[in-house]
């Protein structure tokens, strides 16, 4: 009990408490260099498909764009009632841009903080399997992020064991999402596993990163290595 006292001391005093962790779905988006097309995802075989539109369709989806970025309630709105006339009455879009309605729709309904409509909206853009591979692994993170957010952690894990095995290389947002689904079904073992992936990456550690990994070693009574690593951070 004092080991444990302790421990929770030392995390305290450098903020590591545990605390909610939300991960924002467009935190990750643009911040690590990626190619400009992958041809085929490793595991799945996906080609990248060619992203065909027409005429109409391309300027609605424009539309939609440019009221999303306007960043406003009634403009919201307004995109996602035009979204749903395009999806619901256009038989003539084409998959890449049924897909690309889908994803848009998906970040405005996650913005008003309809969490069940915007997942439903996500899974809807991948199954048009339209976008291009990297838009595809994206809108499988965000997916992964959104399902998360909902404590729906088994299937986020699915997915985001999807995006892995598909995706060129590891990125620190997936493994911390993994690290994070696991630490809240309490397989910290399996968190931990995730965390030093994302600290493997090279990319810069958040103070979340250090507040998962002490947490969990410290759940599994790895009282000594929590002590440890709270030492070398001091």
């Amino acid at each position: 009990m004092k080991l444990r006292l302790l421990s929770l001391a030392l995390a305290t005093a450098l903020g590591l408490g545990l605390a909610a962790m939300s991960p924002d779905v467009h935190a990750q988006r643009g911040k690590e260099a990626k190619p400009d097309v992958i041809e085929v995802l490793k595991s799945s075989g996906r080609k990248n498909p060619k992203s065909t539109t027409s005429r109409d369709g391309a300027r609605n989806l424009q539309k939609a764009i440019d009221l999303f970025y306007e960043d406003d309630e009634a403009k919201s709105q307004e995109a996602l009632e035009l979204i749903s006339r395009q999806l619901e009455g256009n038989s003539r879009l084409t998959a890449y841009e049924r897909a690309k309605f889908n994803q848009l729709k998906a970040q405005l309904l996650n913005d008003q903080d309809d969490i069940e409509g915007a997942i439903e909206a996500a899974k809807a853009t991948l199954t048009e399997d339209g976008l291009p591979n990297i838009e595809y692994l994206d809108s499988k993170y965000n997916l992964a992020v959104m399902l998360s957010n909902a404590e729906r952690y088994e299937e986020s894990i699915e997915v985001a064991n999807a995006w892995a095995a598909d995706a060129p290389k590891m990125s620190s947002g997936v493994a911390v999402l993994q690290a994070r689904n696991y630490y809240d079904i309490e397989q910290y073992d399996k968190a931990l596993e995730w965390i030093d992936q994302a600290f493997a990456t090279g990319d810069e550690p958040q103070r979340a990163w250090y507040q998962i990994r002490v947490n969990s070693l410290y759940s599994l009574d790895r009282y000594d290595d929590a002590m440890s690593y709270l030492t070398e951070l001091l």
